[in-house]
């Protein structure tokens, strides 16, 4: 039966930890509530047992792995209520929920709560150190990664590289050159690096974790992974296409026998293939590639998201490229459509569909034989947008991406 099945064993596996994935969620939310009921019911003395706080921490990290926000965030502030009055309030487990809570607010976002809860756990590493009369570094260093992230998120890069070498002096003098944490430390460094502007240094950074991976047998880590995908966009960056595909097919091949041929980690590398390809103007494969990743996360997400939108808007890129403008002009009405239908679309995608429309827009300028066969189809809005694609596109004018309002 598994050999018979699209995509072999590893499909399966796929789905069968996705199904254990489920059930745990479903019993920990039954432990929780459990928990609170017995909790109601004795005045609230189960939940001094600093036991009950350890698995209501539990319970948020497997929300959290399933961008479940407001559940984690409802667990861990349970689980920092009973730690802080089981073990007190400078227990490094009170540290460990606030860094748990760090990361749901950068993903809500909120990021000025997210660096609340950073630095509350900073002030108990601090504090145990003063006691103690020494830093522990390893704590130290869970403040720095968190530190780190939310520095990317809000573009505050040379702060985050500050903490990204830090944390790699520590984790050099713990677990030596040739170690994972070694490579996700160096990974840190590249990224801060590559966002200021250093390229040639990030290349290095990443070439040299990439080395670890290989020598401790780790080529199929997750960490390995981003390193390819990183190391893809640095020899894009530098005109190197050639380099840039070698790296993302590895990356690509890697997630299909991890996730399987149908994960959205492999749509994102199909979509990353495209790109390079769509920019070295080799259009046909880079429409092949659209097109899987795009038929990927409609299946994933249902047609009617914004992802699968953007994916869609890729895909009438590339025919757009290919000078299939009928082809082109059905895809991004198609696109535009859904987008429009979805209430919550951030900012960042609606701009990129209007980037590639604006694209679009970019060739009918040169066919003026083709417009009339646009403007004789029954859809005004459609125009409107186009306009308005162009006009976004030109003038840089984010404040106008917000989703448009169609003349009457």
């Amino acid at each position: 039966m598994i050999e018979a099945m699209e995509g072999g064993f590893h499909e399966l596996n796929v789905q069968v930890k996705a199904w254990l994935r489920g059930w745990l969620l479903e019993a920990g939310k039954g432990i929780v509530a459990e928990i609170d009921a017995k909790a109601k019911s004795n005045g609230g003395a189960e939940r001094e047992e600093g036991a009950i706080g350890d698995m209501y921490n539990s319970i948020g990290e497997l929300l959290l792995r399933e961008a479940e926000y407001t559940g984690a965030r409802d667990c861990y502030i349970k689980a920092l209520a009973v730690r802080t009055a089981a073990r007190g309030e400078w227990d490094p487990s009170i540290a460990e929920t606030h860094l748990s809570l760090s990361v749901v607010e950068r993903r809500v976002p909120n990021y000025p709560k997210a660096q609340t809860h950073v630095d509350a756990a900073a002030a108990i590493v601090q504090h145990n150190a003063a006691v103690a009369g020494a830093l522990d570094e390893l704590e130290h260093r869970k403040v720095l990664g968190a530190q780190f992230s939310l520095d990317t998120m809000t573009a505050k890069y040379d702060e985050a590289l500050a903490s990204a070498e830090e944390e790699l002096e520590i984790t050099l003098r713990h677990e030596g050159p040739e170690h994972m944490k070694t490579v996700s430390a160096l990974s840190s460094v590249g990224y801060a690096k590559k966002k200021l502007g250093f390229y040639k240094e990030a290349r290095d950074i990443y070439t040299r974790a990439i080395a670890i991976c290989e020598t401790l047998g780790q080529g199929q880590d997750p960490s390995a992974l981003y390193l390819y995908n990183s190391m893809a966009l640095l020899h894009n960056h530098f005109g190197q296409t050639e380099d840039a595909l070698r790296y993302l097919q590895r990356c690509l091949s890697v997630k299909e026998e991890l996730y399987g041929r149908h994960s959205e980690k492999t749509a994102t590398t199909h979509m990353n293939i495209g790109n390079v390809l769509l920019e070295s103007g080799k259009f046909e494969a880079a429409l092949d590639h659209f097109q899987k990743g795009s038929a990927i996360r409609e299946t994933i997400f249902g047609p009617e998201h914004s992802v699968a939108a953007l994916a869609l808007s890729n895909v009438g890129l590339a025919l757009n490229c290919l000078g299939r403008l009928e082809e082109a002009l059905e895809t991004h009405r198609d696109s535009l459509s859904r987008m429009l239908a979805i209430e919550t679309a951030d900012k960042r995608t609606t701009a990129a569909i209007y980037n590639n429309v604006g694209q679009f827009i970019g060739v009918m300028e040169y066919l003026p034989a083709f417009l009339p066969s646009l403007q004789q189809r029954p859809n005004r809005q459609l125009i409107f947008l186009f306009e308005q694609g162009r006009t976004c596109l030109i003038l840089g004018d984010t404040a106008r991406l917000s989703k448009p309002t169609a003349r009457p």
